[in-house]
Order: structure tokens, then C-alpha cells, then sequence
């Protein structure tokens, strides 16, 4: 097994680290893998190769044996977490997928594209990524979620509305708070014609 890149607590880098199985908390993660990455593979059109991967337990996927979408490798999809890639759906390159992310459909998600919370990616339109932007230079990742957008910046995680307050408190009028304030307002242009096509 690789190394796991992804945050503690199934993908919610504003909680508390998880805890092995009897630690204080009450909190418990599974250490057993979810999936594993099949011999059945293919190549993206830039000549990565991506493996179609296999539930190895019951989960919100499916019964073990399940066969998922497709991933370059484990570092794409997290063991932790409901974080699901299945029909034909591809992640690669540094692109991370946790927590309770859904990407499905004929979506691409590569990059440094992190999909988390309950984002649900299904489509090319689903999500967009900017940056570097901010004063660390870092990325702004948009996605579908059933309550609307979320917005992933850093260590912040939430609705477009909280982003901008969130700006607001910590950039004020400064030029990356502008740079924010006008990513926000194409993000909200880009899903509104996303949803007209």
C-alpha cells in the first residue's frame, strides 16, 4: 500500500484527526482497503494509464466485487471514507479524491483537482478549478454538491456565501480579496451557464 496523501477524518481537513480503533474518542476508522486497482486497464487521451478498480467490502458503492471507474493510482482515491469513483469516470495525474465525494459519469477529474465532501462529480461541468490565486498561490476548486456549491481554498471548506465572508474578514479590499470577490462571481456565471447547456 502507498502512502495515503489525503486529509485525517475521511476528507475534512477542518476536523480532528481520525484515531485507531479503541482511542478515546469513540471514533474507529477501518483498516481494511475498500478497493483495489484491477488488471483491466486504459489509457486517458494524454497516454496515462488508468486502472478500473474493485470494491474489496460493502459500502454506499455496492457489495464487494463491485467494479468502480477508473483511477492512475491509490493516491487518487482515498481508503478512507465513501468517496466512490464509478461508470467511467477517471481521476489521475495529482487529482485527490475523499471524504464522501461521488464522481461518476463520464467525468475527468486530474490536475491538482481535490473532489471532497460531498461533492458529486458527473460531468466535465460539475467542477472547475482556479489558481494559483490568493496570497499562498494555491488552487480554489468549485463542486456540485445536493445542497448547491461548495468551494476548497487551504483549510477552508463551504458554501460560496461563507467564502466571501471568509474573504471579507481575512483580505478586506486588498487585491486578493478583489481576486477572490471575481473568481467567486465567475464560478457562480460558469455553473449558471453550465446548467442552461
Amino acid at each position: 500500500m502507498s502512502k495515503n496523501m489525503f486529509p485525517p477524518n475521511g476528507g475534512n481537513p477542518l476536523s480532528s484527526p481520525r484515531l485507531k480503533p479503541g482511542a478515546s474518542s469513540g471514533h474507529s476508522v477501518t483498516t481494511e482497503p475498500k478497493y483495489r486497482l484491477t488488471t483491466t486497464t486504459r489509457a486517458v487521451e494524454d497516454g496515462t494509464r488508468v486502472y478500473q478498480i474493485e470494491a474489496l467490502r460493502d459500502g454506499l458503492w455496492g457489495a464487494a466485487g463491485t467494479r468502480g471507474g477508473w483511477i492512475a493510482s491509490e493516491q487518487n482515491l482515498s481508503q478512507d471514507g465513501d468517496a466512490w469513483v464509478s461508470g467511467d469516470a477517471q481521476v489521475f495525474g495529482d487529482a485527490q479524491v475523499f471524504g464522501a465525494a461521488q464522481v461518476s459519469g463520464a467525468a475527468q477529474v486530474f490536475g491538482a483537482a481535490q473532489v471532497f465532501g460531498a461533492a458529486q462529480v458527473s460531468a466535465p461541468q460539475d467542477y472547475l478549478v482556479l489558481g494559483p490565486i490568493g496570497s499562498r498561490g494555491a488552487l480554489l476548486t468549485a463542486s456540485r454538491t445536493d445542497s448547491g456549491r461548495q468551494l476548497a481554498t487551504g483549510c477552508f471548506t463551504g458554501t460560496p456565501e461563507a467564502f466571501l465572508e471568509a474573504v471579507e474578514r481575512t483580505h478586506g479590499t486588498s487585491r486578493h480579496g478583489r481576486d477572490y470577490r471575481a473568481a467567486v462571481a465567475f464560478l457562480r456565471h460558469y455553473f449558471e451557464e453550465a446548467r442552461e447547456r
